[in-house]
């Protein structure tokens, strides 16, 4: 009986539910960083394997494999490019805020090809060198589920910052933010 309800809440996983997903997250994770120091971005607070820059670097580095394989996969068939997103390293930041800009125009880039999706493209596939062939729309809605993800990430670790940095050193406006952005 629970079980019924909560699948009730849950949304469906369609190619609208992953459009939706992915367009919200431009504006979630500039929310997230909105405000904080770059020092703060490459903090890792106690407790937490990775900085709000590891997971902006994966996220522009996954975004940019996915632009570039929906781009190839609508050019030529079951091309080889590599689409597990968790396989991206870190990598040192100088300004996570470039970092960030790189992931937003990349994003923008993969919505306008998915925008663009015939209902028989979502059916085309890509040959993962780790996963093997994947089609459009599986690929599509794991990008969704893993921003989901992310930004629960993003948000676990804003917290941690704001709350372990001394009063008037978290932000770039030199005070912190209202309780309510916590």
């Amino acid at each position: 009986m629970l079980q019924d309800v909560v699948n009730k809440l849950q949304p469906e996983e369609t190619e609208l539910w992953a459009l939706n997903t992915l367009e919200t997250m431009l504006d979630a994770v500039r929310f997230r960083v909105d405000g904080l120091r770059p020092d703060l971005l490459q903090e890792r607070p106690a407790g937490f394997s990775l900085t709000m820059v590891d997971i902006i670097s994966s996220l522009r580095q996954s975004e940019q494999a996915l632009a570039a394989g929906l781009t190839l996969a609508l050019k030529e068939a079951n091309p080889l490019v590599r689409t597990s997103f968790s396989a991206f390293t870190r990598q040192y930041v100088v300004n996570p805020f470039d970092e960030l800009g790189d992931f937003l125009n990349a994003r923008e880039l993969s919505l306008a090809v998915i925008r663009r999706l015939g209902v028989k493209d979502w059916e085309r596939t890509i040959n993962d060198p780790d996963l093997g062939s994947r089609t459009l729309r599986q690929i599509i809605l794991e990008r969704a589920r893993n921003d989901l993800t992310q930004l629960k990430a993003l948000e676990n670790l804003r917290m941690a910052l704001l709350s372990s940095t001394r009063p008037g050193m978290r932000t770039l406006y030199g005070s912190d933010l209202p309780d309510s952005t916590r």
